[in-house]
């Protein structure tokens, strides 16, 4: 009998002894690496995020641009687009008021390079002069040529 007491006291020390939870410096071990696979994570999320709006941005502007040739035709009129760099936007207009006007995301900058920042379509489709638009994104330029004809243009990603 007085090895069972002695043994379930042993026992009972054991059990007592062993229940030890995390210390402060592991659980903040712990905590920092989730912080920094957190903040790395989101800072890849917000360049795909400026990436995806650039892209969304360059094909709503071709596709006005297309749009506002379309109405020159459609319509027989003058179609000036006219783009506010430091409004961050651009305008589709005729000499009878405005068709569209449009934003241009904080992030990017038009610059004219040899276009201009305002050209037009005649009635027949073709664009008033050709030349290139530079699209500054980040440390990336995507360039816009426009070619006499009717309207052609394309884009260089950069």
């Amino acid at each position: 009998m007085k090895q069972l007491r002695h043994l379930l006291k042993t026992n009972l020390k054991l059990t007592i002894t062993n229940e030890k939870g995390f210390t402060l410096i592991e659980s903040l071990f712990v905590l920092s690496i989730f912080l920094m696979i957190l903040s790395i994570s989101s800072q890849l999320n917000f360049k795909t995020h400026q990436d995806f709006k650039t892209s969304l941005f360059l094909k709503q502007f071709t596709s006005d641009i297309q749009y506002g040739q379309q109405y020159a035709i459609s319509n027989g009129t003058l179609l000036f687009i006219t783009i506010d760099s430091a409004g961050h936007a651009y305008t589709g207009s005729t000499p009878a008021g405005k068709v569209f006007t449009k934003g241009i995301p904080k992030h990017l900058d038009i610059l004219p390079g040899t276009m201009g920042l305002k050209f037009h379509f005649v009635p027949s489709g073709n664009i008033s002069k050709a030349g290139v638009l530079y699209i500054i994104h980040g440390k990336k330029t995507s360039r816009i040529h426009f070619m006499l004809g009717k309207g052609r243009f394309y884009i260089n990603e950069g």
